[in-house]
């Protein structure tokens, strides 16, 4: 629902992940934040939505503060797309979030959703009612099958299925958000000026498009050896160091 023209709405595009299904160690799996107004909307939740989203908030971006993200929507179910779907409901509950989950997806949303809170049944017993209190709410998800029509709305946005009907030729299925600067669809980049560097790869007064950052660290932080001892030394993006000819695996 676009505001008035005295009080326009802010809106940013943070790309939270822009993988593919395969395991590729510098790319997160598909997962895009709409924030108006500093309200977070997500588009998908591939693995380590979460933590792209903290990355962001550490970034700058404030309306991604775990205990903030309260509403999502699900494209489809393929596992790249929702793999993230148990870290996005626990994760930000651990972190405070203290309202239901409101999630809006395809048919099949609701069984995955009952099946992940299932299998998760004994972490959140333990945190209700064991050494590591939780509040009793903010676990909780209301999953709604979406239909063709508005299936979400409220003062900054409406949602509805994307159609291919009244997009331009060769325009992919399903776009989840579009103004006048920016269209995000499943499975592609927002539209931007050829050559766009990376990093915040668009901004103007309306809109930010960003890939992400990488969490936070201190100034000069060297390349990051994660584990040390007499035998090998293990850094992200490097091979183990091990002596000549040792055989893979």
């Amino acid at each position: 629902m676009p505001r008035s023209p005295d009080h326009p709405a802010v809106t940013k595009i943070v790309l939270l992940g822009t993988g593919t299904p395969n395991a590729e160690p510098d790319r997160s799996r598909p997962s895009v934040a709409v924030v108006v107004n500093d309200t977070p909307y997500l588009v998908d939740f591939g693995p380590g939505v979460v933590r792209r989203a903290v990355a962001a908030f550490r970034s700058g971006i404030k309306a991604l503060e775990p205990k903030r993200l309260k509403r999502a929507f699900a494209t489809h179910l393929h596992s790249d797309h929702t793999a993230g779907y148990p870290d996005l409901i626990l994760t930000p509950w651990v972190l405070e979030r203290d309202e239901p989950l409101e999630v809006y997806g395809p048919e099949g949303i609701r069984a995955m959703t009952e099946h992940i809170l299932a299998a998760y049944q004994e972490d959140i017993d333990e945190r209700l009612h064991g050494l590591e209190p939780a509040n009793d709410r903010g676990y909780l998800v209301n999953a709604h099958e979406i239909e063709p029509g508005i299936v979400y709305r409220d003062s900054n946005v409406a949602v509805s299925p994307g159609s291919r009907a009244s997009l331009p030729a060769r325009t992919p299925a399903g776009i989840v958000y579009r103004d006048s600067n920016v269209t995000v669809s499943p499975g592609s980049r927002a539209s931007l000026p050829a050559r766009t560097p990376a990093g915040i790869i668009y901004r103007d007064s309306n809109v930010t498009v960003s890939p992400g950052s990488r969490a936070s660290l201190p100034a000069r932080t060297p390349v990051g050896i994660v584990y040390r001892d007499s035998n090998v030394t293990v850094s992200p993006g490097s091979r183990a160091s091990l002596p000549a000819r040792t055989p893979a695996g």
